[in-house]
């Protein structure tokens, strides 16, 4: 009788184990991970540093100091201890370096779920994780003087 008590408080235990693990997985799998989430404008956000802004149509640069939303024709600066990260609407993010200077170009939201980034690297260095592309007609680009990469 003790054996097949044991064996029966086994079973119990494991499929407790195994609902609540199911649970788990279960809102895991609603909840999509903030890495991953998309938003509506795209975003400068300041890692450290000096970083500056010069938004379009604007002549002098503004210093940011919180998360900021950028547009086409806006550039931004990180100075000699500046770090930034770009945020687009679709997750991609350009990571870029000190003394770095980048203009963008376009962002936009195509038909389809489509994208098209376009960004100038005037200056410096910057690092991107581009998102899966929707269709072939979507874009992430970064252009330099001598250079595009898409």
């Amino acid at each position: 009788m003790s054996r097949m008590r044991l064996r029966m408080m086994l079973a119990v235990g494991l499929v407790a184990l195994l609902a609540g693990g199911g649970l788990f997985a279960a809102q895991q799998l609603r909840q999509p991970a903030s890495g991953f989430a998309l938003v509506d404008e795209s975003t400068l956000v300041v890692l450290r540093g000096r970083v500056e802004l010069q938004a379009a149509g604007q002549a002098a640069f503004t210093v940011v100091t919180r998360d900021t939303p950028v547009h086409v024709g806006d550039r931004i600066l990180t100075g000699p201890d500046g770090l930034a990260v770009v945020t687009y609407f679709d997750g991609s993010t350009s990571e870029l370096e000190p003394d770095a200077v980048i203009l963008l170009n376009r962002l936009d939201k195509l038909a389809g779920g489509g994208k098209s980034i376009s960004f100038a690297q005037e200056a410096g260095q910057s690092w991107n994780r581009v998102e899966r592309l929707a269709d072939r007609q979507s874009r992430f680009e970064t252009t330099t003087a001598t250079a595009t990469a898409f």
